[in-house]
């Protein structure tokens, strides 16, 4: 899909035949759904369409994706007339953008976000707050003007929302135990019990007794430790 961005060419460039291949195999009404569908994977944006947000009554955050910037516009009223002032803020766009809704993390919402720029092309901030995604785009040099850019990001996740040009996922990503305090129960993820090794149980146990033979006169101490080895990765599911 990256070769789609190659060198000058136009981001639509290479969807043609595509185009011909779909009409030619569906009728009319199934194609332009399946085209609908391929064209929010590949190009999210209508390409023809500046996407803008209204932060105030006379500024806009406004998403061109022609010219892979996203830009601050004023409104100003002088002499009658409206006169729209533009401040470049940031060198590219947003492509693609997915919400993070971890239904058992108390951390808040995270994005990760393909964008595109027209030097560098595609990049990514994977599984991060706002403040974390402000900061990368800063050390990173893709603000132009610090003091424009502040809300810019959650602006344009807002555009992303309200033109249906998100994915939220709702789900834990990352095997482990967790604990949900809405239900007061355990949520396993990615962890998929083995049949118990009858040969593997003999040699825990014979290690056990082992080091029972070594701390003799300390077996309560040493019972203590392993209960408190068991249950580590569920106590620290609940913190």
């Amino acid at each position: 899909m990256d070769d789609m961005y190659a060198g000058d060419a136009k981001p639509n460039s290479g969807l043609k035949g595509i185009e011909q291949f779909i009409s030619r195999k569906y009728d009319k009404k199934t194609s332009l759904e399946v085209m609908r569908e391929l064209n929010k994977c590949i190009l999210p944006y209508d390409t023809n369409k500046i996407y803008k947000l209204q932060l105030s009554s006379n500024r806009f955050i406004v998403m061109d994706y022609r010219q892979n910037e996203v830009t601050v516009q004023n409104i100003e009223w002088k002499k009658g007339n409206e006169v729209a002032e533009y401040t470049r803020v940031l060198l590219c766009y947003p492509l693609q953008v997915v919400i993070h809704d971890n239904p058992v993390s108390e951390a808040g919402r995270t994005f990760s976000i393909e964008w595109m720029s027209s030097k560098e092309g595609h990049f990514n901030t994977n599984n991060m707050s706002v403040p974390e995604i402000d900061q990368y785009l800063i050390n990173h040099g893709y603000v132009l003007s610090p003091g424009y850019f502040k809300g810019v990001v959650t602006a344009l996740i807002q555009i992303a929302i309200e033109n249906d040009l998100v994915v939220i996922k709702n789900e834990i990503e990352t095997p482990g135990f967790y604990y949900n305090s809405k239900t007061d129960s355990l949520t396993i993820v990615g962890y998929d019990a083995k049949p118990v090794d009858i040969n593997k149980l003999n040699i825990a146990l014979d290690l056990i007794e082992d080091l029972q033979n070594y701390y003799v006169g300390q077996e309560a101490k040493l019972a203590t430790t392993l209960k408190h080895a068991m249950i580590a990765p569920f106590g620290f599911a609940k913190k």
